[in-house]
């Protein structure tokens, strides 16, 4: 069984806040991983890095966040899985794990995860896809194969066919809750290192969905919204009250997860890396406990570069990190995150997506040109042989210029 302390926050957190295939992995897993279970003090650390980096996303202002901890340590596992000298420092920092325990946990949750218990489908799969003229060391593709599972694919990494293989091996892995995640492949990225998660779980007690009704909900600035509510009746429960906040835990079905809601009720919750599992501590069994909350459904996605480097993994970003056990010169140039959530009365169904994009350091700093055009600028359309122009214009406000429906 998983300490209760590593499933928890890290679900929880989760929970809170015609294509042409790829073709087929290399070689089979060339070493066996041995299982196993983390400590307690190592499952906390894994949670308090799941806590603290979502502190780190709520400093961004978006509405309705959401990130899976879960996701962004697998595919920052298989980066830090290649580090070296100050880097490797820096992950071990961050994560509050050697990379040896790294590893252990990575292969521990992905064997306990396999078999979720009744009424809940949980998947966690890992990929890493590296370009054609990427030489990247063996020994760090085994490991990648054995603690991590991990399908390896080695392609052009800016061909559209590669684009569209990452993009639906990702739908697919993520019950097609994420059909896209990039856009496009940057310029001297020879590596992508990909996590997706995919759970959907069923009540233990369901909602009565006679008992939901619309009511209004108080945003974070004051203002009221409509909602739909779903109650639970008055029955014992895992209630939690403290000074400063109330909340439920709400089991699910297999017996295993649940799903933590809590609110303030005096100023504001702030993560401090323990705030979770102090709030868990605190659940007492109650009788005649009922409850309301909204259901919801939202999509979040979000660029974690700025929120790792304040945690102190910035020596992983730019020319000079040190990524020596994959090849020699690379550097992660960005690391994107989605997720999927819909919370109602049957269940909860969730997907997360993690990429870490390494690139290599010829890229990094000044060699990298971004023209972003967000500002009023001048256009025109010219006859290249005389130079005359044949329209010639400013863009002031593109609102004011919306594109025809093609």
């Amino acid at each position: 069984m998983i300490p209760r302390k590593l499933v928890l926050p890290l679900l929880s957190i989760l929970l809170l806040t015609g294509c042409s295939a790829p073709a087929g992995p290399l070689t089979p897993h060339a070493m066996q991983a041995q299982l196993v279970a983390p400590t307690t003090e190592q499952a906390a650390s894994l949670s308090s890095f799941g806590e603290r980096l979502f502190a780190q996303v709520l400093k961004a202002g978006d509405a309705n966040p959401v990130i899976s901890p879960l996701s962004v340590f697998y595919a920052l596992g298989m980066a830090d899985d290649g580090a070296g000298g100050d880097t490797a420092a820096a992950f071990q920092a961050v994560l509050g794990l050697s990379v040896e325990q790294t590893r252990q946990i990575a292969a521990y949750l992905l064997d306990q995860l396999a078999t979720p218990g009744d009424g809940t489908t949980l998947t966690v799969a890992n990929s890493a896809w590296l370009d054609e003229n990427l030489t990247a060391n063996q020994d760090w593709v085994d490991r990648l194969k054995s603690y991590y599972q991990a399908d390896v694919y080695k392609q052009d990494l800016h061909s559209s066919a590669t684009l569209k293989d990452v993009n639906q091996w990702i739908s697919q892995k993520t019950n097609k809750l994420i059909p896209k995640m990039l856009d496009s492949i940057d310029p001297g990225v020879v590596a992508l290192l990909v996590n997706a998660l995919y759970m959907k779980a069923l009540w233990q007690q369901p909602f009565n969905t006679d008992l939901t009704y619309k009511s209004e909900f108080t945003t974070a600035g004051g203002a009221t919204v409509q909602a739909d509510f779903m109650r639970q009746p008055y029955d014992t429960r895992q209630y939690i009250k403290t000074n400063t906040a109330e909340g439920i835990v709400l089991p699910y079905q297999d017996g295993r997860l649940e799903f933590l809601a809590v609110m303030p009720t005096n100023g504001q919750l702030t993560l401090d890396g323990s705030t979770i599992a102090t709030l868990l501590a605190a659940a007492k069994t109650q009788d005649k406990v009922a409850f309301t909350m909204p259901k919801f459904q939202t999509e979040y996605g979000c660029d974690l570069v700025d929120a790792l480097t304040a945690l102190g993994l910035g020596a992983a970003f730019g020319s000079g990190a040190d990524f020596s056990g994959i090849a020699p010169e690379l550097f992660i140039s960005d690391v994107v995150h989605k997720v999927s959530m819909a919370v109602g009365e049957k269940g909860t169904e969730a997907a997360a997506a993690t990429v870490v994009m390494i690139a290599t350091s010829g890229f990094a700093g000044d060699n990298l040109v971004d023209v972003v055009f967000d500002h009023p600028y001048l256009y025109a359309v010219v006859d290249k042989v005389t130079g005359i122009p044949l329209f010639v214009g400013q863009m002031d406000d593109p609102s004011q210029a919306p594109p025809a429906v093609e």
